[in-house]
């Protein structure tokens, strides 16, 4: 199985969104998360369908991951980034899709490799402003840290425990 870290879990209605991370891939969502977000009585199979008709485009956008389900098995699990994200939903054509867009803005992670430090890199400026966020810096050296983006500067920026 794949090293898989949840880097943080959001709320989507009454859903519970577990964002992943696996080695120095991007931080993701489940195909099936992502279809349960989208309101798709068969998540993972209605994913699927919009990845097959559209592979070109989503398959970049996407890694397979080893993840262990509840049944103590491991299966091989389509994991989306965040652009990967913005294009199923833009395919889909759920009446979902905006509130997914919105939240996925909203709760995105970015990967920043970083140089080993002691401390998280000092920003001049949010890089989102406009619609906050989190950022998770990884130096690939072991060292991580979450920030979450504010509207306010950097300097106002807090660390995630």
């Amino acid at each position: 199985m794949t090293n898989i870290q949840r880097i943080l879990t959001a709320r989507f209605g009454s859903l519970a969104i577990d964002v992943v991370k696996a080695g120095h891939t991007e931080p993701g969502i489940t195909r099936k998360q992502l279809g349960e977000m989208l309101g798709y009585s068969d998540p993972a199979k209605a994913i699927d369908n919009i990845h097959q008709r559209n592979r070109e485009r989503l398959n970049p956008l996407s890694v397979t991951l080893k993840m262990r389900a509840t049944d103590g098995k491991d299966y091989e699990t389509k994991v989306y980034g965040f652009k990967g994200v913005l294009e199923v939903c833009r395919y889909s054509n759920q009446p979902k899709a905006n509130a997914v867009i919105d939240m996925a803005i909203r709760e995105r992670v970015i990967t920043l490799p970083i140089p080993k430090t002691d401390c998280l890199p000092y920003l001049d400026e949010p890089l989102a402003p406009e619609v906050g966020g989190r950022i998770y810096i990884d130096d690939y050296n072991g060292n991580e840290a979450a920030v979450e983006m504010a509207t306010a500067p950097a300097t106002e920026w807090r660390e995630r425990t």
